[in-house]
């Protein structure tokens, strides 16, 4: 399965499940973002410690989910964490 395919089923799976995922364009470098502002009906991605994880940190739904399609995370700022290919 390449990227693209492995990027599309981890987007759609997160958006199921109610995960603030977004698309980017074709001339960026991540395959998609997990939005780290919208926390209010589960924590998806906290980076200030705001909602009382352990952070920085990215949901373990999320994480399995990279996990399972072979991509990885990158906190780009404190409102957002960039999805690439895993190494």
């Amino acid at each position: 399965m390449n990227t693209q395919t492995r990027a599309q089923r981890a987007f759609s799976k997160l958006q199921n499940m109610g995960a603030p995922v977004l698309r980017f364009g074709k001339e960026d470098v991540a395959l998609f973002v997990l939005s780290a502002e919208d926390n209010e009906t589960e924590i998806w991605a906290d980076y200030w410690g705001e909602f009382g994880s352990g952070y920085p940190e990215v949901s373990p739904k999320v994480t399995k989910i990279l996990d399972q399609y072979g991509l990885v995370y990158e906190w780009n700022d404190a409102g957002s964490v960039y999805i690439y290919e895993g190494a």
